[in-house]
């Protein structure tokens, strides 16, 4: 797990001690913080996005998220609290994502 503000991570994972295959993806929040993924970009990781469900109090689509991650996922980004939805996210949806 790393803990750090949710612009830098893309640069953790590239330039830290994480060695990062050319192919790698990271799965960001839609809707987000556009510096997420210009700075994922920037990085050369392919960006994926997955949903957050406002019917839900802006829950992470867990759903969406098994169906994007594979082999080659570094990291899944959750901005708590303070979501780009202004809401933070309950224990339970956290424990499911975790």
């Amino acid at each position: 797990m790393l803990s750090a503000p949710p612009s830098t991570i893309p640069t953790h994972l590239r330039h830290g001690n994480c060695p990062c295959p050319p192919y790698a993806n990271i799965l960001l929040p839609r809707p987000g913080f556009p510096y997420d993924e210009v700075r994922a970009k920037h990085s050369h990781l392919e960006v994926r996005h997955f949903d957050l469900l406002p019917e839900k109090g802006c829950e992470v689509d867990l759903d969406a998220v098994e169906a994007l991650a594979d082999e080659n996922t570094l990291a899944l980004v959750i901005i708590n609290p303070g979501n780009p939805c202004g809401n933070d996210y309950t224990h339970q949806n956290l424990q499911k994502v975790g």
